[in-house]
């Protein structure tokens, strides 16, 4: 009977740290599932020019308007994670801007001290809008010509500096009516964004004053569906040497009590 209690003290033991380690399935935002949690929609908040139309579920959100920049943003923090979801644009009669902002909080479209990451992408060329994938560091209040150029006007005290294109997707639109899949890595000095599991972009650089939400982000452009997102902590790679240690000692344990069952079955 007391081996029998030393056995399942140490199965809950390795299970513990095994879980802790990420030796075994995925974080959760929630105590409860072992894979990524599904973001709902109802508590995020819209800004800007855009009317953001979110269905029952919660899981699915078209912005409905023609208009200037408006995003619609999170109540988390988009560091740390990796966040994955749907983007489609439903319409066929423009071609302007879809994305999406890493670090952004609400009030950011007109705050000076504003510090974001926006990932846009537009689909046609149009003046001095280009067509695209780009990532662009956003500091302070722009106004829509910043947004539109990726580029400063002396009249405005905010600055954007585009970081880098798409490797694949630089200089190629989206399409209407196509779902595309999309996934964001940040941490404290790298982005990585993937649409339709390829790397488009893998920025090395200092974000930690990032520091904000995520946010749904579109500009002169209508009916676009933002569906399906999930999110998880970083894989563990991403995660800091001592979380490592940690699933070595737990695959230690795990060792050690199989080895303790070959006993009792062998007695």
């Amino acid at each position: 009977m007391l081996k029998q209690i030393y056995s399942i003290a140490a199965v809950r033991f390795v299970t513990a740290l095994l879980a802790t380690s990420g030796a075994i399935g995925t974080f959760s935002l929630t105590a409860t599932s072992a894979s990524a949690a599904s973001i709902k929609l109802n508590t995020w908040t819209a800004e800007g020019g855009g009317d953001w139309q979110v269905d029952p579920t919660g899981t699915s959100v078209v912005q409905t308007i023609n208009g200037s920049p408006t995003f619609f943003t999170s109540d988390f923090g988009a560091k740390g994670l990796e966040l994955s979801g749907k983007i489609k644009v439903e319409t066929s009669r423009d071609d302007d801007f879809i994305g999406f902002a890493l670090g952004f909080n609400q009030g950011d479209l007109s705050n000076s001290a504003a510090d974001f990451l926006l990932i846009d992408w537009k689909q046609g060329n149009q003046g001095t809008g280009l067509k695209g994938l780009a990532v662009s560091r956003v500091t302070g209040h722009l106004n829509v010509s910043e947004y539109w150029s990726h580029s400063d006007l002396p009249t405005t005290s905010g600055t954007i500096t585009q970081l880098a294109r798409g490797i694949n997707l630089g200089n190629v639109g989206w399409n209407d009516y196509q779902e595309y899949d999309i996934e964001f890595n940040l941490d404290e000095t790298n982005l990585k964004v993937y649409i339709d599991d390829e790397l488009e972009l893998n920025v090395n650089d200092d974000f930690s004053n990032i520091n904000g939400n995520f946010a749904f982000y579109n500009s002169s452009q209508n009916l676009v569906r933002y569906s399906g997102f999930q999110a998880e902590p970083l894989p563990a790679q991403d995660v800091p040497e001592p979380a490592s240690s940690l699933g070595l000692l737990a695959l230690g344990a795990f060792g050690m009590l199989t080895r303790l069952k070959k006993k009792q079955t062998q007695k």
